[in-house]
């Protein structure tokens, strides 16, 4: 034939480099369209550490990329409680003599103290300030944190919500009030200030996770605030995470009611916190709580680490003392029953009766 091999149009170095690329890559997309359908994964021979996320590759070329988001744990939170101090000044505690409480945007703490009332107020207005200054160092999205005093009764001495984005603060108790977001001191803690230059209450009046308002008492009471110290019993019982099934306080709820609380106008409820399924402890507690309280207020009154956000059914409870939704499997998570039955709406929307049976499990463990 006419012209032999040497005949036709002669492809560039860079044409055949492109179109050995291009059956490569046919190849390849053939081989890996089988393994699919066999239920294998095509890229298994990379191995886990040969891809890096965007972040990293960012950050190894002197990029930059969106933050990552940071989160802080109930264990980072008393371990910070109990080295806590503000502009040098020592205001640590013992973290385990208070109850905890975290949301994906809030702390809670609730702690009893027996000082009179002016160093109830100095030291609890700069422990809540000094938190907040700790969440800021930190990092994570947490915008508040709330600071909740009860007597020996369980009766709220002071509540104060003070956000978590700070610059230089005041060095007086008026002025730190003054930054606060919302605070209200009850009517026996305030009688019993010298002369106080601040209001009774001031700013947006603090609320509990399933956002009802706290309220410290408003009229000055026969006997007075109940100042004695914590009883052995009661000190146990906060010690081990516990609640005292009598009542009168001991969770943000029956706290709140303080000693007013009547017959007639509370619940009694077992509540059971089970994560054996995932290696965890299980543990049970007996509360008075006040009525309709919901499956999410009997949770947050065991004192346990809990991890929550809100949607537009109601409270959705993400981890509890740390174990949480995913940990074990694409299906894992927390759940609760009332009675042995889950219910189908959302526990912050669902009232106990009294001597209702509360379970939360943590279920669907795979691994």
């Amino acid at each position: 034939m006419a012209g032999g091999r040497g005949a036709g149009p002669r492809l560039t170095r860079g044409q055949a480099a492109v179109a050995a690329a291009a059956a490569i890559l046919m190849a390849f997309s053939g081989w890996s369209l089988s393994q699919y359908l066999q239920g294998k994964d095509p890229l298994s021979f990379l191995g886990a550490g040969a891809l890096s996320t965007t972040q990293e590759a960012l950050e190894g070329q002197g990029g930059s990329a969106a933050p990552r988001t940071l989160t802080v744990s109930g264990e980072d939170v008393r371990h910070a409680l109990a080295g806590l101090s503000l502009e040098g000044r020592d205001l640590s505690l013992d973290p385990e003599q208070l109850q905890l409480v975290l949301s994906s945007r809030v702390i809670w703490v609730e702690q009893r103290s027996s000082d009179a009332s002016a160093d109830m107020m100095d030291v609890s207005v700069r422990r809540a300030f000094a938190l907040a200054r700790w969440v800021q160092a930190t990092g994570a999205p947490i915008s508040q944190v709330t600071w909740i005093v009860e007597d020996a009764s369980g009766a709220v001495r002071l509540v104060l919500s003070v956000p978590a984005s700070l610059g230089e603060l005041p060095s007086d108790t008026p002025g730190l009030l003054a930054l606060a977001c919302g605070y209200q001191v009850s009517a026996d803690a305030y009688a019993a200030l010298e002369s106080p230059s601040f209001a009774r209450t001031g700013g947006d009046l603090p609320t509990l996770p399933d956002g009802a308002a706290i309220e410290a008492p408003a009229a000055v009471t026969p006997e007075g605030e109940r100042l004695s110290d914590v009883s052995q019993e009661r000190s146990q019982a906060m010690s081990q995470g516990g609640v005292l099934s009598s009542g009168a306080g001991g969770s943000f709820r029956s706290g709140v009611a303080g000693a007013g609380d009547v017959a007639g106008s509370q619940v009694s409820v077992s509540v059971t916190v089970d994560g054996t399924a995932a290696g965890a402890n299980a543990s049970s507690a007996t509360l008075l709580l006040p009525a309709g309280s919901t499956a999410f207020d009997a949770l947050v009154a065991t004192g346990v680490d809990v991890s929550s956000k809100g949607t537009a059914f109601g409270t959705y409870v993400m981890s509890i003392n740390g174990l949480a939704e995913f940990d074990h499997g694409g299906m894992s998570g927390w759940v609760y029953r009332v009675n042995g039955v889950e219910p189908n709406v959302a526990c912050s929307n669902y009232q106990l009766s009294s001597g209702d049976s509360l379970v939360w499990a943590y279920v669907n463990v795979t691994e």
